[in-house]
């Protein structure tokens, strides 16, 4: 028998896009991807902005 949570939660699933993008690139596909899906959108930041010299090595 399942519990009560277990069925709650099989019925409030959600969807999440998470992303990083040094570029922009990456942002503009998990935007649409995510309205696409009608999943919520969350960026990936990092501390620390990769420098151009890093970015060219991506």
């Amino acid at each position: 028998m399942e519990s009560h949570c277990m069925t709650r939660c099989m019925y409030m699933s959600r969807k999440l896009v998470a992303y990083f993008s040094a570029s922009g690139h990456t942002a503009k596909v998990a935007e649409h991807l995510a309205e696409a899906i009608g999943a919520d959108l969350f960026e990936i930041i990092p501390k620390v902005r990769y420098t151009n010299e890093c970015l060219i090595l991506l």
